[in-house]
């Protein structure tokens, strides 16, 4: 593949659809695999050995169209109270 094909993978070439339709579905998962990682590796509780812990983030990661937003929203509330407490620090 030369370089001046690379950035066919997002062209609406129906030659590339199928790899165009891939690529719109695996970067969210991998996102969702990132931010499930993240949680699990900060985890104290749980053991990187257990089958439980990798089964149920290949579940998230399989099903990131449900979880995906759940998360996103999640952190987005964390940002928000973590500068709502900066805020009254800096007011104090």
């Amino acid at each position: 593949m030369s370089y001046r094909n690379t950035w066919n993978v997002l062209s609406l070439d129906p030659r590339y659809r199928i790899t165009t339709k891939m690529f719109l579905y695996l970067l969210p998962a991998a996102l969702t695999l990132g931010l499930a990682l993240e949680a699990l590796l900060q985890d104290q509780g749980t053991s990187l050995q257990e089958a439980d812990a990798w089964f149920f983030l290949a579940l998230i990661t399989v099903l990131w169209p449900l979880t995906l937003p759940s998360m996103v929203w999640h952190k987005y509330q964390q940002y928000c109270q973590h500068r709502l407490i900066s805020s009254q620090d800096l007011a104090q």
